[in-house]
C-alpha cells in the first residue's frame, strides 16, 4: 500500500488512521473509496444535512459511485456536473 504523498499536510496521526482504514478495507475486499463515500452520505443523512459534495476523477468513477450508493437511501438526489 502506497500511503500519502510526502507533501501531504495532514498530521501524522491522521495519516496513520487513514492507512489503517485502507488496510482494513483491503482485507475485507472493499474499496476504501466506496466505504468513504457511503460513510459521508450516511453521516450527512443522519445529521439532517441536505447536501454532500464529492469530487471524482472521471465519468467511470461517477458511474461506479452512483451504482454503489443509489438505493442506499431513497432520499438521495443526484446533480451531476461534468467539468472538462
Amino acid at each position: 500500500m502506497q500511503g500519502p504523498a510526502e507533501w501531504n499536510p495532514a498530521p501524522d496521526s491522521l495519516k496513520a488512521t487513514c492507512m489503517q482504514a485502507a488496510v482494513h478495507a483491503e482485507e475485507q475486499g472493499v474499496p476504501l473509496t466506496k466505504l468513504a463515500l457511503k460513510h459521508s452520505i450516511k453521516s450527512a443523512a443522519d445529521s439532517g444535512i441536505a447536501v454532500t459534495l464529492v469530487g471524482m476523477s472521471g465519468p467511470e468513477e461517477v458511474s461506479q459511485s452512483i451504482s454503489e450508493c443509489v438505493g442506499q437511501n431513497s432520499q438521495i438526489h443526484l446533480c451531476i456536473g461534468m467539468h472538462a
